[in-house]
This record gives structure tokens, C-alpha cells and sequence, in this order.
């Protein structure tokens, strides 16, 4: 057997093993971990999912995890959050309900991690997120951590690049106002473009329920700014970006993490724009070059930095759950509280207080059917 089918024999097998959440109770040679992610419309976590059901198999394959003296294998249970929080609330309940539940990876948006965080909190079971950003996921909670930047890094990062490395005088803004994704990402982007001497010349706002994403345009046209950031999911932005452009309005774009550059990238529309995340599959780094290679194999694609980091949140909780060499929540929280530096596929990740890690961040470039690591800034230091 060829390792790519190795590989899809032991991914396979942990999707048939965590495809739903039935009423049967936990395998006792098994450790059960809860996923939530969303599984069906145009933002699909397809590459979350993935990371984490190849951590599940690669930890399996090796054996497993030690607990009391018995190898025991990871069952991975995913459920589908559907991008609704209250959908997502009535399936985290259903998850963490069940007997023998470990842990929580997911969800990776903010809209649903907000209020799933706070449900982990009150189950006393340790949640990891590996892309929700918004600070309000992790704020004044003991049992929720995640695997990402927040918002305020990813927009200061941006700001910087906009300010040095672009030389943007002058910016405009266009979000979502009802999601703490894109208005934390666009206030903080507001934020240090000021403090490092720019100009905000306009700011548009639209809701969900509206039928165009994009109306605010034509008045932002008319400012002329060096760069329009669009911190805003990748639908919306090739919706917007397309008026831009039909108005007059030739700015460099730049944008978040929630833009879906591997679609992106490939539309002429989008050359010459930018986007930060938290990884970029062309690393230098040798963990991250393994995991993309072991990730390529399984798949046939690139990782993204979602698959990365939903990967590093099985392992952090797999590290966890051997170290407490029990099942117990408390025990599995206490062991990931007490993880100062994880050294995995998205880098290196340091934990001081609280559950928000210290990373790096990237930001790509997006041109001819590529997106390419263009700059790189360290997360500590976004007001240096």
C-alpha cells in the first residue's frame, strides 16, 4: 500500500468514525473529541475538517494516546454548526452532553465561537478554535483557547503592511457591522493605520439582510484612497471588489483571513491584492514543511492556514490528554493551561495567561493564480 493510501484508508476511517453524533456512548478504547464546524454552504470548513481528522489519524496510527497504562485510539465527532449560532449552541450542547467527551475543537468562526465558548465554559470542557479571531471568544473564559490570532493582530498587521511596505497615505473601509469578525478586524485596522499617521477617508457599513453587499462603494469611490480594506468573507468581497472597480475605484485591496485565496486568487480582478493569515503553506519551517507535505499527500491540495492550525488543535489536546493520562475535562484543561510553547504545523505558538497564543502573522499576495507569502510581521509587537 502506497503511503497516499495509507493515509486515505486511516482518514476515511476517522471520517466514518466522526461523521455524526449518534446516541451510542463512547468505545472504552476510544477518546472521544468533539468537532463543530461548518459543513455545508459556500463557507464550508472544508480545510478545518481536514486538519483535524489528519491529526486524528497520524495520532492514531502511532499508536494513540497513553491513559492509565492503555493506548487509546482518538474518535473524532463532528457535527455541523451550519454558520448559525443558534444552530451551533444546540449542537454544542448535544456534543458536550454526551458521556466521555475529552474536549471541543471548533468552531472556527467568530459569529458561532462566541456563543459555543460559552457553553464549553459552563460544561466545563476545554474548547480550542482554530480560526475564530474575535477576543470575545477567549475574554474572561478558563476553558477556551484557540490556535489563531485575534482580531486585533491580524488588523494592526494589515495597517502595518498598508503603511510600510505599500507607503498608503490614506484608506477606506468597507464590513459587515453585525459580525465581530469584520468589525474587530476593521477597527483595529482603523486603529493603528492612525497611530502610524494614515488617514481613514471613509468607512461603509452593510448588514447580512441586505441585497447588495456592495452599495457603500460609490460613496467610497469618491475618496480615492491609497488601499480598501475588505475584512469581510470572500462572497462579499469578490462582490465588492467588482463594484470598486465598475466605479472608478482602483485601490490595492486588502483584506483577512476569511478571504478564501484559493478562489481568489485565480480571478484577474484580485491581482496585486493582499490578504493576512496566520501561515502560508511555502514555510521555511521544518514542522510546517512536514505537515504540508504529509497534508498534499492525503488530499491531492495545499493546507491552508485553517487546516494548520485545526491540526495543531488535535495535537494540543492529544499532548493534553496524555499528559493528564485521564479523560477527565478538568484534567484535559488544566494540561493545555499549563502549555507555555507549542511548536507545530502554523510555528510557534507561546501561551502566557488565558488562552490567546502569541504568533506570527503573513500576508499574501495574490496575483496569477498564486498567492505567495509577500511579508511577515511578528504578532507581539503590531504597535512597534
Amino acid at each position: 500500500m502506497t503511503a497516499r493510501r495509507a493515509i486515505m484508508a486511516l482518514l476515511t476511517a476517522a471520517a466514518l468514525a466522526g461523521a455524526g453524533c449518534g446516541d451510542d456512548a463512547g468505545d472504552a478504547a476510544e477518546v472521544d473529541i468533539a468537532g463543530l464546524f461548518t459543513l455545508s454552504g459556500e463557507t464550508a470548513d472544508v480545510q478545518s475538517t481536514r486538519g483535524a481528522r489528519l491529526a486524528v489519524a497520524e495520532i492514531n496510527r502511532a499508536g494513540g494516546v497513553l491513559i492509565d497504562g492503555e493506548r487509546r485510539r482518538l474518535r473524532l465527532r463532528i457535527a455541523d454548526d451550519q454558520a448559525e449560532p443558534q444552530v451551533a449552541v444546540a449542537r454544542a450542547n448535544e456534543l458536550l452532553s454526551r458521556p466521555g467527551v475529552a474536549a471541543l475543537v471548533g468552531p472556527s468562526k467568530s459569529v458561532v465561537a462566541v456563543p459555543v465558548g460559552a457553553v464549553a465554559e459552563r460544561a466545563g470542557i476545554a474548547m480550542i478554535t482554530p480560526a475564530s479571531t474575535s477576543p470575545a471568544t477567549t475574554r474572561d473564559r478558563r476553558f477556551v483557547f484557540r490556535t489563531t490570532f485575534t482580531d486585533d493582530v491580524q488588523g494592526a498587521v494589515a495597517a502595518q503592511f498598508a503603511r510600510r511596505r505599500l507607503r498608503a497615505r490614506t484608506a477606506a473601509v468597507m464590513y459587515e457591522a453585525t459580525s465581530p469578525y469584520n468589525s474587530g478586524l476593521a477597527r483595529s485596522f482603523r486603529q493603528e493605520f492612525r497611530k502610524r499617521g494614515g488617514k481613514i477617508v471613509g468607512v461603509a457599513t452593510y448588514t447580512v439582510d441586505e441585497d447588495d453587499h456592495s452599495r457603500g462603494m460609490d460613496r467610497l469611490a469618491a475618496a480615492r484612497p491609497d488601499v480598501l480594506y475588505l475584512p469581510n468573507a470572500a462572497p462579499d468581497v469578490e462582490l465588492q471588489a467588482r463594484r470598486a472597480r465598475r466605479v472608478g475605484l482602483d485601490s490595492t485591496l486588502l483584506g483577512g483571513d476569511a478571504w478564501d485565496v484559493s478562489r481568489l486568487r485565480d480571478l484577474p480582478l484580485f491581482d496585486d491584492s493582499y490578504a493576512t493569515t496566520l501561515w502560508s503553506a511555502d514555510t521555511r519551517d521544518d514542522a510546517g514543511r512536514a505537515f504540508v507535505r504529509t497534508f498534499r499527500r492525503a488530499y491531492g491540495t495545499l493546507p491552508s492556514a485553517y487546516a494548520a492550525s485545526s491540526y495543531d488543535a488535535v495535537r494540543l489536546i492529544a499532548g493534553a490528554l496524555r499528559r493528564a493520562g485521564t479523560t477527565t475535562p478538568s484534567a484535559v484543561r488544566d494540561q493545555l493551561d499549563a502549555v507555555t510553547v507549542h511548536d507545530g504545523a502554523v510555528g510557534r505558538l507561546i501561551f502566557g495567561d488565558g488562552g490567546d497564543p502569541e504568533t506570527g502573522a503573513v500576508v499574501l499576495r495574490l496575483g496569477d493564480g498564486r498567492a505567495k507569502a509577500s511579508w511577515q510581521l511578528p504578532a507581539a509587537s503590531p504597535g512597534a
